[in-house]
C-alpha cells in the first residue's frame, strides 16, 4: 500500500510540476503579447503559486522529483524545481541543480576581457571624478570610431560570444533563462553567504542569475559581483552583470562599467553606459549625445534620460528619411508634442509600427485596427479538401492603427490639449505614475515598455525599480513606492518637466 500511495504522490507532484513548466513558458509568451492586460499576467502568476504550493506542502517526495527534473527536465521544470529549493530552504539541492550549468571543459568559458587602463594597485577617486575620468577615455573612442580607426571593431569580432543563435531563442525559455527567473523571484536574501562563495566559481549563467538576483532582491554582494566579472567575457551573462550593477547602483562598479562603456563597437556599451546613467552625472549624457550619429542605442538613452535641450537633437534624427524604427520610438519616449507632426509622417514610411508606438506613447490614443495575419509560412500551407484556404493558418490580431488618416484626425481634434514645451506621456503630463502606466500597456512592445522602466529608475530614482518582467509581489511593491515619490519637492513640481536624477533639466 505504502508503494502504491508513493507511485500515486509522485504522479500527483509530476502533474503539478509539469504545469508550472506549461505556464511558466506561457507567461513568458504573454510578456509579448500586445493583446493582452496586467491581469492576464496575475492570472497566470496565481495558477503558477497555487501549484508550487502543492510542491511545498509536498515535502520529501516532491523534493525528491524536483531534484531529479532540475538537472533532466525542461526550462520550465528547472524554474518550478530551484523555486521549491528556495521556499523550503534546500541550499543543497538548489547547488547540486547547478551542475547543469558546468561547461564540458576548462576551455568552455570564455576568455575574460582585458584589464582596463586603470591601475588596480591605485586608490579609486571620488565618484563624481571617477565618472569625469570616464568621460574623458569615452570622449577618446567615439572620436577614433568617427574616423574608422580604432582598433575595437576587429576586437569585437574576435571575442568569443556566449550565445549568439536567435533560433535558440525562438523555441523557448533557456535553463538559463529560467535559473535567472528563479533567482530574481525567489532568490532569498538570506542565502547571501552561498551565493557571495558561488560568485568566486560558478560559471558564467550562474553570475549573471545571482547579478540578477542582487538587483532584483537588494541582495548586498555588489562587490562580489564586480570582481566576478573578471571571469566574463563578452556575451549576454557580461550584459546581465553590467545591467545589473547599474541598476542596483553599486558604488564600486563604475571602473568595470566605464571599462565596457569604452568599447564601443560592442553590445555590452550600451548597458554599460545606461548603467553609468545611474549614478546621476550629467557628463555621461553629454557622452551620449556626441555617439548618437554612430550608435543608434545612444538616442534611445538621450530620450529616456535628457532634458529640453537634446530636442533638436532627437528631432534631427526624426526627420532624416533613413531614421531606424528605434530613433522613432525613442522620439516618442522623450514626450514633446512638438515632434507629432514629425510621426505623423513617419506612418508612411518604412516603419509604420514604429511611428504608431510613439505617437501612442505621447497621446495615448485609443487607435486601433483589427488585421488578419499568417502564422504559417507561404510555402508550407495546404489546402483544405474542398480547396478552399485553412483559416487556421491566419489569425485576426487588434494593433494601434497604422493607418495615417485616422490619426491626423485624432490630432487635429486633439492637438490643443497637448501644452507646448511640456513633456508628455500616455496623453497626460510625463509624471512617475504615467510612466509607471507605461508599464501596463500592453499594446506597446516590451521592449519599449522596458525602456519606460528604465527612464523611471534614471529620472526618479524610486527606491523600489519596476521593471516589465517583475512578478506580481515585487511588481506591487515598487508601484507602491512610486506613488511614494510625491513627498519629494521636486517631484511634486516636476509634471511635465524633464527631469534627471531627480533634478529638473533646463
Amino acid at each position: 500500500m505504502g508503494a502504491v500511495n508513493r507511485r500515486f504522490l509522485r504522479s500527483l507532484h509530476e502533474e503539478h510540476l509539469e504545469e508550472i513548466s506549461a505556464l511558466y513558458e506561457r507567461r513568458i509568451g504573454l510578456l509579448d503579447d500586445t493583446e493582452i492586460d496586467h491581469d492576464d499576467i496575475l492570472g497566470l502568476e496565481a495558477r503558477i503559486e497555487a501549484h508550487l504550493d502543492a510542491l511545498v506542502v509536498g515535502a520529501e517526495p516532491a523534493l525528491e522529483l524536483c531534484a531529479e527534473r532540475s538537472l533532466e527536465g525542461d526550462a520550465g521544470e528547472l524554474f518550478g524545481a530551484l523555486c521549491v529549493f528556495f521556499r523550503q530552504g534546500r541550499q543543497d539541492l538548489f547547488e547540486a541543480a547547478l551542475a547543469r550549468f558546468a561547461p564540458e571543459d576548462e576551455e568552455a568559458e570564455a576568455e575574460p576581457p582585458p584589464a582596463a587602463d586603470d591601475e588596480d594597485d591605485e586608490p579609486q577617486p571620488p565618484l563624481a571624478e571617477l565618472l569625469a575620468a570616464a568621460m574623458a577615455e569615452l570622449q577618446v573612442a567615439a572620436a577614433e570610431d568617427e574616423e574608422g580607426e580604432s582598433d575595437q571593431g576587429a576586437e569585437a569580432e574576435d571575442a568569443p560570444r556566449e550565445e549568439d543563435d536567435d533560433e535558440e531563442q525562438d523555441d523557448g525559455p533557456t535553463p538559463e533563462q529560467a535559473l535567472g527567473d528563479a533567482l530574481a523571484a525567489e532568490g532569498p536574501p538570506s542565502w547571501q553567504s552561498l551565493f557571495e562563495r558561488l560568485l568566486e566559481q560558478a560559471p558564467s549563467p550562474v553570475v549573471a542569475g545571482l547579478a540578477r538576483a542582487m538587483a532584483v532582491r537588494g541582495i548586498r554582494m555588489g562587490p562580489k559581483v564586480v570582481a566576478a566579472a573578471e571571469r566574463l567575457g563578452p556575451g549576454p551573462a557580461m550584459a546581465e552583470l553590467l545591467w545589473s550593477l547599474g541598476r542596483a547602483r553599486e558604488r564600486t562598479s563604475p571602473p568595470l562599467l566605464s571599462s565596457w562603456a569604452r568599447r564601443l563597437d560592442q553590445d555590452e556599451a550600451a548597458v554599460a553606459t545606461l548603467g553609468l546613467l545611474r549614478f546621476g552625472d550629467p557628463s555621461i549624457l553629454d557622452f551620449v549625445g556626441r555617439v548618437v550619429p554612430t550608435h543608434p542605442w545612444a538616442l534611445s538613452l538621450l530620450a529616456i534620460a535628457g532634458g529640453p535641450s537634446v530636442g533638436p537633437v532627437i528631432a534631427a534624427r526624426l526627420a532624416r528619411a533613413e531614421a531606424t524604427a528605434e530613433e522613432i520610438v525613442a522620439a516618442g519616449l522623450f514626450g514633446d508634442p512638438a515632434l507629432v507632426p514629425e510621426l505623423l509622417e513617419r506612418l508612411e514610411g518604412e516603419h509604420p509600427e514604429a511611428a504608431a508606438q510613439a505617437l501612442y506613447l505621447v497621446t495615448g490614443a485609443p487607435i486601433f485596427e483589427t488585421v488578419i495575419e499568417t502564422v504559417v509560412e507561404a510555402d508550407e500551407r495546404e489546402l483544405l479538401p474542398n480547396g478552399e484556404p485553412d483559416p487556421r493558418d491566419e489569425v485576426s490580431v487588434e494593433r494601434l492603427a497604422q493607418d495615417p488618416a485616422l490619426w491626423r484626425q485624432w490630432w487635429s481634434e486633439h492637438q490643443g490639449a497637448f501644452a507646448s514645451g511640456r513633456r508628455h506621456r500616455l496623453g497626460r503630463l510625463a509624471s512617475p505614475e504615467a510612466l509607471a502606466l507605461t508599464l501596463d500597456a500592453y499594446v506597446l512592445r516590451r521592449p519599449v515598455r522596458q525602456l519606460a522602466a528604465e527612464e523611471l529608475g534614471l529620472r526618479y530614482l524610486p527606491q523600489r525599480d519596476l521593471d516589465v518582467d517583475q512578478w506580481a509581489r515585487l511588481r506591487h511593491a515598487a508601484h507602491a513606492g512610486v506613488s511614494s515619490l510625491r513627498s519629494d519637492a521636486v517631484i511634486a513640481r516636476a509634471d511635465g518637466m524633464w527631469v534627471f536624477a531627480r533634478a529638473i533639466q533646463r
